[in-house]
């Protein structure tokens, strides 16, 4: 049993089977538009053969039904939904796929293969699902197989082996091993890379004597820990009694002192004479140097920094000073680590460590640095907002915090985070003027020019006075200052600058099209259809017949009125 013009087989008569067969929907009607319309479709009962029979042949209970309830589409349905294409899939052989083709032997330009997507009718907003038949009401629906290419598989390279090694043992079985590298890995299904390292037994000769049974197994380092600290030894009574009385060492000390005391008073006396000619040196300069910067901040009173350009020189003197703290941020703390060095038995058992080889011992104690994770201070404030006025536009400023190292990572420690933080924002408060806001300004279109498409050769030889068709229009495109809220009062000059051309950096966006197509009518020659027939021939005075003279009419009509051409229609 299938749908929509499929068959429903019915088994009244097993050698003439009547059918129950189905049109295609019709179209959907409703009075509005969404869901709650229906559609309906023509069921009839057909005999196997092919004739129509009547409906009483055919099985009712499996009879199609002739109508279902449908979306109504409506143009502005347009807006609404749309359809939504899912990625390409991997691109499968055609012999995958068919199961007659079979696959070329050799590859050399790639395989034929054919990738699907997914392909579904969803409402814009929320993405849900929708009947096909409603994108499809708009455009058809986007394929969903195309052809593709499959690259011919590449095989994995690799180089020669490398010389063995020496063998890890002087005397008995030992092992040595060799090493190749990848050159080219495999790609589009190509063989996997074989095996990099290769090993194999050696042995150099039998070993003598009692060595042969032990051997040393070096263990890894351990944590590196701070070292003891170091404690005072007491004073042994020996020593006490051995030592020299207090009154004795001092007398000593004076004795010493004497020679040396001149030659230090003397240095002390060339110290202080060095040190007040450095202090009248850097009185001087403080001098000068107070009235270089009494000038700098005289120029300085006539030029306004932007807020960017103090945002950056905040930032500079805050890296300047965490530079100058940094020097004091670099605790290291050496200490020690050790690792276990023992003596084993051929059979895997622990020996004395003077059975091993006394000359190949490794140490087992060494310095290292301890580990200490970086460590920094809380955030600042918020610094001010570089925008110190609202855009029209929207577009915001930046504010900075920062934070500093009082601790920097050493010894492997946890790295330091980022040490200073950005987000927009926006000036607060009232009274904060509006930014200086630029837009894009046009002239109006020119002229619709045919000759400008017209190559040198035929503006020579062409007439341009009575050119027409398609032609181009220009226009000049500059960036100006929007006017803002000002006073009433404001002067026509100041108005008449507002609207001056400034440079086009300071315009955002796309700048408006310079050129664009337009069409000039060609001229159109007034037509006209045939005479008629002669009329019947009319006295030229009725009152006066006598005559017998007369006239006949014939017309015409105008098929074509003249447009844009200097003639006009005859009579």
């Amino acid at each position: 049993m299938t749908s929509n013009g499929l068959h429903f087989s019915l088994l009244n008569n097993p050698l003439a089977q009547p059918l129950n067969e189905a049109g295609p929907w019709g179209r959907c009607m409703g009075s509005e538009c969404g869901p709650g319309g229906s559609q309906s479709r023509a069921v009839w009962c057909a005999h196997s053969e092919g004739w129509t029979t009547l409906h009483t042949n055919c099985l009712q209970s499996e009879r199609p039904s002739n109508q279902q309830s449908c979306f109504r589409v409506c143009d502005w349905h347009k807006e609404l939904y749309d359809w939504q294409l899912g990625a390409w899939n991997q691109c499968v052989p055609v012999s995958m796929r068919s199961a007659g083709v079979p696959r070329p032997a050799v590859c050399t330009r790639g395989e034929e293969g054919i990738q699907t997507r997914e392909v579904g009718c969803v409402h814009k907003a929320d993405g849900v699902p929708a009947e096909d038949a409603i994108c499809e009401y708009f455009e058809p629906k986007p394929r969903l197989e195309q052809a593709c290419l499959i690259p011919c598989p590449r095989d994995c390279v690799v180089s020669e082996f490398s010389p063995w090694t020496s063998c890890s043992k002087s005397c008995g079985m030992g092992l040595q091993n060799r090493l190749r590298s990848v050159l080219a890995p495999p790609l589009f299904g190509g063989s996997a890379c074989p095996n990099l390292t290769e090993f194999q037994t050696c042995q150099p000769g039998p070993c003598e004597g009692e060595e042969s049974l032990h051997s040393l197994r070096v263990g890894p380092w351990g944590p590196c820990t701070a070292p003891a600290p170091v404690r005072q030894a007491r004073e042994t009574p020996e020593g006490r009694e051995g030592r020299v009385p207090k009154a004795e060492r001092k007398a000593k000390r004076e004795r010493q002192a004497r020679p040396d005391r001149q030659a230090r008073l003397d240095r002390q006396a060339r110290q202080d004479r060095q040190a007040m000619r450095r202090k009248n040196k850097e009185k001087k300069e403080l001098k000068e140097n107070k009235g270089e910067r009494v000038k700098d901040r005289v120029r300085e009173k006539g030029k306004v920094r932007d807020p960017e350009t103090r945002e950056l020189i905040k930032k500079k003197r805050t890296r300047n000073r965490q530079n100058r703290q940094g020097l004091k941020s670099w605790d290291l703390q050496v200490g020690y680590q050790t690792r276990e060095v023992t003596c084993v038995h051929r059979s895997g058992s622990t020996a004395e460590l003077s059975l091993c080889k006394q000359q190949t011992l490794p140490v087992t104690y060494q310095a290292c640095v301890i580990s200490k994770d970086c460590e920094v201070t809380d955030w600042s404030d918020w610094s001010a907002c570089s925008k110190e006025c609202y855009d029209l536009n929207g577009r915001k400023g930046q504010r900075t915090r920062t934070r500093q190292v009082q601790q920097f990572h050493v010894g492997g420690g946890a790295e330091c985070p980022e040490l200073e933080e950005n987000e927009p924002c926006s000036p607060q408060g009232e009274g904060i003027p509006p930014c200086v806001v630029y837009n894009w300004k046009s002239t109006e279109w020119s002229d619709c020019r045919v000759d400008v498409l017209l190559s040198q050769q035929d503006r020579r030889r062409s007439n341009q006075t009575g050119l027409c068709g398609g032609g181009v229009q220009t226009r000049e495109v500059y960036c100006v200052q929007a006017p803002t809220e000002t006073s009433s009062n404001l002067s026509s000059l100041k108005s008449k600058d507002a609207t001056r051309p400034v440079n086009s950096d300071l315009c955002l966006g796309v700048p408006p099209n310079t050129t664009q197509l337009c069409h000039i009518p060609c001229p159109v020659e007034c037509e006209v259809s045939s005479w008629s027939a002669w009329g019947p021939c009319t006295f030229e005075n009725c009152q006066d017949q006598s005559t017998k003279k007369g006239f006949k009419l014939r017309n015409r009509n105008i098929i074509n009125e003249p447009t844009g051409g200097t003639g006009n229609c005859p009579t």
